[in-house]
């Protein structure tokens, strides 16, 4: 199944993207889950990694999911490690705060990313 589908998403992203760069866009962001598994981060300028704890995340999807925390627990052992996560990131923003915690870490990290956009570095 993801050999069907990742192929198809990847290229309506490429075109999503190409057309921000043609409306003169030079700072664009693609949310992507599984991006190291898939090997989506390959060719990307610079990779985001939204990060928490395990357990902030059990308690999170158990909360919004209504499923039990083994079967999260299960999800989270199939996917790549935060360790390898963290190193191939070029960027960590921590998620185990607040909604408002994680807005100002998120506008910070734009407004810096935006200023070496147009610093061309």
């Amino acid at each position: 199944l993801e050999g069907i589908v990742h192929p198809m998403v990847d290229a309506d992203a490429r075109v999503w993207l190409d057309a921000r760069a043609a409306e003169g866009h030079t700072l664009c962001v693609l949310a992507a889950p599984l991006l190291f598994e898939a090997g989506r981060d390959v060719g990307m300028e610079a990779v985001i990694v939204v990060a928490a704890t395990e357990e902030t995340r059990v308690r999170r999807t158990v909360s919004r999911d209504g499923t039990t925390p083994e079967a999260v627990r299960a999800r989270i052992a199939a996917q790549i490690g935060d360790t390898e996560r963290f190193v191939r990131a070029d960027h960590v923003l921590d998620n185990d705060g607040t909604l408002d915690e994680l807005r100002a870490q998120v506008e910070d990290l734009l407004a810096r990313l935006g200023a070496e956009t147009e610093s061309g570095t």
